[in-house]
């Protein structure tokens, strides 16, 4: 099956498996945190402000990562991304397990570690289409969106069951040691292998107006951007606000999971149909 040819190459099944273990986590995190802060506070508002700090540091955080794998070894920045969102990960469960969390720390640990997870992120996905030859990188690409919705629906289900039966720090804790395969897939690899495939330098600023442009230029990108921008503004805000529609209708941080879950579904099966 020519969809799953790139799992042929051993480098790509590493950095496949790390993706998919770190998405899990981070989705976890995701229905835990989101669920925490609303039982804390009681706030919709704060669940907005909490999106707001993720979202937001994905969108600036997002593309200069990009920019540092290409002057720097993507692998390295893997790493420092992994260890910069783990720890915040650690940290909250310590203080959610001794004294109890407070609202500002959980807010500041969230966007410190969705800073780290943006930054290796953004390495992963440089790294991930140049460890299969070239005819397979359309292959490569949808399989890492298989791996990434696949990993919303396992991850919002599981941080959900943790949620409910265990407690959200042990969601933040599984989440911190999420990124461990992260970490030793990239340490496999080897650097040349990575290194040969990195395209050339490029400015941060430039590179958005390219990209800009070429949206512009091609009907099938607008109609993807299009899309983005439909889902991000009218379909996203129901997801975040789940953990708020599960409470105020006297539902459990599982039926959060389960929610987020089906949401994600619909995206699971196009991205089978993209990588082929």
């Amino acid at each position: 099956m020519k969809t799953l040819a790139p799992l042929r190459f051993r480098n790509f099944r590493y950095i496949f498996i790390g993706a998919f273990a770190s998405g899990i986590g981070s989705w976890m995190m995701s229905v835990a945190a989101g669920y925490e802060l609303y039982q804390i506070t009681g706030s919709a508002s704060m669940i907005g402000l909490m999106v707001m700090l993720t979202v937001g540091s994905g969108i600036v955080v997002n593309p200069i990562a990009a920019g540092w794998c290409v002057d720097h070894d993507p692998r390295r920045i893997a790493i420092i991304g992994s260890f910069l969102a783990a720890i915040p990960c650690f940290l909250l469960t310590y203080f959610a397990w001794s004294d109890g969390l407070q609202v500002v720390e959980l807010l500041v640990f969230v966007f410190i570690g969705s800073i780290g997870n943006n930054i290796a992120s953004s390495a992963v996905g440089v790294i991930e289409p140049t460890v299969v030859p070239a005819e397979y990188k359309r292959q490569a690409i949808g399989l890492s969106s298989v791996a990434y919705n696949s990993a919303r629906v396992l991850g919002a289900i599981g941080g959900g069951l943790v949620t409910d039966y265990i407690g959200a720090p042990a969601a933040f804790a599984l989440n911190g040691l999420s990124y461990v395969p992260i970490v030793i897939s990239v340490l496999i690899i080897p650097k040349a292998v990575v290194a040969l495939a990195t395209p050339q330098r490029h400015k941060v600023a430039r590179g958005l107006v390219e990209g800009t442009k070429a949206i512009r230029k091609s009907a099938a990108l607008w109609s993807a951007f299009a899309g983005f921008i439909t889902y991000f503004l009218l379909v996203a805000p129901i997801q975040w606000l789940l953990p708020v529609i599960a409470s105020d209708h006297g539902l459990t941080a599982a039926m959060v999971g389960y929610l987020g879950a089906a949401f994600a579904s619909g995206a699971l099966v196009m991205s089978f149909y993209s990588g082929r």
